[in-house]
């Protein structure tokens, strides 16, 4: 694995690690036997209890991995006896540490330390998060600032999983494993994480029309929102910043796909948004401009039309400008 500078003596290993934990079947297939509590201490209840939790929200607890591994952790062949020696995690505490560690390397999953110790493995969650509670709004309220980006790939598909990769990455290197976090939300098509400054991340993948109606064309893609109140500007600013870099990052294990970038911006909640090309942003902003005008319109996007002057800094912050754009021209 060149990305990663890692070297896999052993590639059937590497398969049953993954295919212990990512099976189709584990409803059927996997089920409490009774040598269970005597080798782990788990009775049938909690056992399916934890299944349940895995399969309906993609939460798997750790002592359920090791039940899921202990055809692995338990080999002579495949445990150093040597390690751990004298440790209080036992034998094999660092084998288990590191087949989590390649989970994360493919972006399957990630560990998180928010109340409990799990792995979040979003091939098991739902599709759509629970927004039962009303914890987010596709319309910002009085007294928030927010920006929004739209990353698409015109006349094609979005590579399968892409989303469940960027929410692997970013509750790993954004939101250390859940330790800055004080909420998230987590589906496969969309996620959602508040941290402890109130500022909100909203992801989601899905269609759009392209600005070429007449073609009949549409667009798959990414829709990123961050939000908070207009006094966490900076937050809000910083958050975006790191987000879109991770998003990039993801994006170039795509070599062979062009993404267009797009700010967005939403008029209320009876309009259409605007989206515009961060290249087209950039470089108004470079030339000095410092508004827009932004048509409710898509389609025509002239003065003339319904529509409003914004400030480019509002949506182009100049703060992360500089690396966007450079991003965007890789």
């Amino acid at each position: 694995f060149e990305k990663e500078g890692l070297i896999f003596l052993r590639p059937s290993l590497l398969i049953d690690v993954f295919k212990l934990v990512i099976r189709h079947d584990h409803k059927e297939s996997t089920y409490w036997k009774k040598n269970m509590l005597k080798d782990h201490g788990i009775d049938e209840v909690k056992f399916n209890m934890g299944k349940k939790l895995l399969l309906e929200k993609g939460e798997l607890e750790e002592w359920l991995l090791d039940v899921l591994w202990s055809p692995l952790l338990n080999d002579d062949n495949d445990v150093d006896n040597n390690n751990n020696k004298g440790d209080d995690d036992g034998p094999g505490s660092n084998i288990k540490n590191n087949l989590i560690q390649l989970l994360e390397t493919f972006d399957i999953a990630t560990p998180v330390e928010y109340g409990q110790k799990r792995l979040l493995i979003p091939e098991f969650q739902p599709k759509l998060i629970s927004n039962s509670n009303g914890s987010w709004s596709e319309y910002k309220e009085k007294g928030d600032f927010e920006i929004q980006r739209w990353i698409c790939v015109l006349d094609r598909k979005l590579p399968h999983g892409l989303l469940k990769r960027i929410q692997v990455r970013i509750m790993k290197k954004i939101f250390k494993r859940g330790r800055t976090t004080r909420e998230f939300n987590l589906a496969q098509n969309e996620f959602l994480i508040r941290d402890t400054n109130a500022t909100t991340l909203y992801c989601k993948s899905g269609v759009r029309s392209s600005s070429k109606v007449e073609e009949g064309r549409e667009e798959e893609g990414i829709r990123l929102y961050i939000r908070g109140k207009v006094n966490k500007k900076r937050a809000i600013v910083s958050l975006l910043t790191r987000v879109y870099n991770c998003v990039k990052d993801t994006l170039r294990d795509f070599p062979g796909l062009i993404f267009d970038h797009y700010a967005v911006y939403t008029f209320s909640s009876e309009c259409c948004a605007s989206f515009i090309k961060l290249e087209e942003l950039k470089a108004r902003q470079d030339a000095g401009e410092k508004k827009i005008f932004v048509s409710s319109n898509p389609v025509a996007g002239t003065i003339t039309d319904e529509g409003r002057f914004v400030n480019i800094d509002d949506i182009l912050p100049v703060s992360s400008s500089s690396s966007v754009a450079k991003k965007v021209r890789k």
